[in-house]
This record gives structure tokens, C-alpha cells and sequence, in this order.
């Protein structure tokens, strides 16, 4: 099997009672709950230290399969901007986020510095849906 390494979006969501963990992967979307084997097989990513070499090995193919672990060559910054990118220059689809009211109540500071009132208009919904139509 390739070289792996354990992939830099791995999140531990919880812990259970029994110490088993519930991880989730934020670039493939993949959850699992993991007991304290298949975290070092993780974290050590080598099935040579299990007494059982072929379970070992094939938990480690399924980390694998579900990005968990990744192959050592791969940079995952660069794949998230590769995907974003072809989604970004895709034809085939539409991706529209529509804020048809500026009184969001969450105050982010990425998406306005200052609280701000205001509704869409309905000519703009309109003309969006043209836009959207036309699309």
C-alpha cells in the first residue's frame, strides 16, 4: 500500500461513554466512529503494528477509501482549490446564494463590518429570476 497520512480534516465531533470517538471528515464529507485500534491506525497509519495484519489492512484500505487517510503526495489545499475551481468554471451548473434581506442577525464580520437594514426590491427578485431563467 502507498505511503498515507492522516488527512488535515479530520474532526473529532465527540467522545462516547465507552471512549470510541465520532469523527468526521470536512473534505469528504465521510463519518465514523472510530474505538482506540483504528485510532492509532490513523494516527500511526501502519498495519504492521496490529497483531492481526489482513483486519488491519483492510481498515486501514477503507480509512482510505473515505479520506480519512490520504496518500502522503497529496496536497489537500491544493485539491480544495483544484474542486473549486471546477466548480467555479463549470457551465454545467448554477450556484446562487441569494440574501433577499440584509437583517441577518448573525453579525459576521466577513460580511458587513456594520449593521445594515434593507429588503430586496421586487424588481431585483425579478430580475433574478430572469437572470436565474436565463441561465
Amino acid at each position: 500500500m502507498k505511503n498515507l497520512k492522516p488527512s488535515s480534516y479530520n474532526v473529532v465531533v465527540d467522545t462516547l461513554a465507552d471512549g470510541r470517538e465520532l469523527m468526521f471528515n470536512t473534505l469528504t464529507g465521510a463519518f465514523c466512529v472510530v474505538n482506540e485500534t483504528v485510532k492509532a491506525l490513523i494516527k500511526e497509519h501502519d498495519c504492521d503494528a496490529e497483531p492481526n495484519q489482513e483486519e488491519s489492512r483492510k481498515i486501514v484500505e477503507q480509512l482510505h477509501s473515505l479520506g480519512f487517510l490520504i496518500d502522503d503526495d497529496i496536497d489537500e489545499l491544493e485539491l480544495i482549490e483544484l474542486r473549486r475551481n471546477l466548480t467555479r468554471f463549470n457551465n454545467k451548473s448554477l450556484y446562487v446564494t441569494i440574501g433577499p434581506t440584509l437583517s441577518c442577525n448573525m453579525r459576521c464580520p466577513y460580511c458587513f463590518e456594520s449593521e445594515q437594514n434593507g429588503s430586496m426590491t421586487s424588481e431585483t427578485a425579478d430580475k433574478l429570476i430572469k437572470f436565474i431563467q436565463d441561465q
